[in-house]
């Protein structure tokens, strides 16, 4: 934003003296009252025009850096936490240096910081009496970083009374930076869904090490010559592979419910987050592929489809995700080729839980966890649907400690062949 200069109230006290002082003078004919009623008025003019220099040439940038990581057990190997990467709970120092082309004084900066919830630490004034030509000034605070997400500082504030005080100089100084916060990790010690990893197979074969072919691909350094496909490679003129179904890695279905339900607060959302963080990262810990479905987007043309995450990746959709989505997760749950879904709700929605009842019924082992703010009676709806069924759910308050609620053991038998029939022929 361009500076703009506006008159202080000294500057009316001023030149109302000056009048004052001046129509006393033409009454007495005193000269000592011109000139200093002539000295008022030209401290109004010189202040006027020295005040508009100010603030032209002064820059800033900022820089964060990670002090203190927050405590992350247990997470290892394919979890391990990443280099320099940021999450909920850790503690960053934020860098703000600012140097001026030409010399400015009496400078007055609000400083917001959006990584924090503290009222002292979110908004800061810093005065700079003198800022020289060329000069370096460096200002640095530490803060805990408290919310998810994509954080971008707004420009500094800017004001100057240089000098006198008499006209106040203001405008913006833009110091663009942004950072990628991603969700709290808190591991998991077990999750009986994935335990039972060794009796359930996925449903939809994977490129990896097995005996079954599922197609062809171009030939890559390292590959066997005996899996070379001839025939292919002929009609290409250039060397093809074989590529074969991995009989061995299970997969997981992540799904989080992203629609934009009428939430009373943000809480239940943000907790979901972190549950689906954890439930994915105790998958990938333990061998397992993890695709994420997550109807965050709020473009109707836009393609909701599972994409296969690594640690980083998920990290990443999870820090950005927000309830906005305009499609409801129940459209999107078709059969999965998955042998197991683990459904994170943070809203009790009795369409979603319709739906993975039907995938219960399937065969499918599904594990819903439902996040509610308060135990209420759509969300005991929510529980009774999906007990019924026999899907392992899981009622989680904000604040819980949910951790042992997703490790604790289910504590209902599965459904019965009738529960089945029923649940198939609801609507």
């Amino acid at each position: 934003m361009k500076p703009t200069t506006k008159p202080t109230a000294r500057a009316g006290t001023l030149l109302v003296a000056a009048l004052v002082l001046y129509f006393f003078a033409n009454q007495t004919q005193v000269g000592w009252l011109y000139v200093m009623a002539a000295v008022m008025g030209g401290c109004v003019l010189a202040a006027a025009w020295l005040n508009r220099a100010m603030l032209r040439s002064v820059m800033a940038s900022r820089s964060i850096r990670l002090t203190t990581p927050a405590a992350f057990p247990g997470a290892k190997g394919a979890t391990a936490r990443i280099a320099d990467a940021i999450h909920e709970g850790d503690r960053v120092e934020v860098m703000l240096r600012l140097r001026a082309g030409k010399s400015t004084a009496q400078v007055t900066l609000t400083e917001v910081c959006p990584l924090t919830s503290d009222a002292q630490l979110r908004t800061q004034a810093l005065y700079i009496p003198m800022l020289s030509r060329s000069a370096i000034i460096e200002h640095s605070y530490d803060v805990d970083v408290t919310q998810r997400g994509i954080h971008r500082f707004d420009p500094l504030k800017a004001t100057s009374h240089a000098p006198f005080g008499i006209f106040a100089r203001q405008g913006t100084i833009t110091a663009d930076a942004a950072l990628l916060v991603y969700p709290e990790v808190r591991p998991l010690r077990r999750l009986e869904l994935l335990d039972r990893r060794q009796t359930l197979q996925q449903l939809r074969a994977r490129a990896g090490h097995g005996s079954e072919i599922i197609g062809t691909r171009p030939y890559r350094p390292g590959d066997s010559p005996r899996h070379i496909h001839w025939r292919s490679s002929a009609r290409q003129q250039s060397l093809i592979s074989k590529e074969f179904a991995d009989d061995a890695q299970p997969a997981l279905l992540l799904t989080l419910d992203c629609f934009a339900h009428p939430y009373p607060t943000a809480t239940a959302f943000e907790t979901s987050v972190k549950i689906a963080t954890a439930v994915g990262e105790y998958a990938l810990r333990s061998g397992y592929r993890v695709e994420l479905l997550a109807n965050e987007h709020t473009d109707p043309k836009a393609a909701h489809m599972p994409h296969e995450e690594t640690w980083h990746t998920l990290l990443e959709r999870l820090a950005r995700v927000l309830p906005r989505g305009t499609q409801h997760l129940a459209d999107l749950l078709q059969k999965p080729s998955q042998a197991q879904v683990a459904a994170v709700l943070p809203y009790p929605d009795l369409t979603c839980a319709a739906h993975l009842s039907r995938l219960r019924a399937a065969g499918i082992q599904v594990l819903a966890i439902v996040v509610s703010d308060a135990q209420d009676e759509d969300c005991a709806a929510v529980a009774a649907r999906l007990r019924s069924a026999g899907v392992d759910t899981r009622i989680v308050q904000p604040g819980d400690d949910w951790e042992n609620t997703l490790a604790a053991s289910a504590a209902y038998p599965t459904a019965s062949k009738a529960n089945t029939r029923a649940e198939i022929a609801a609507p």
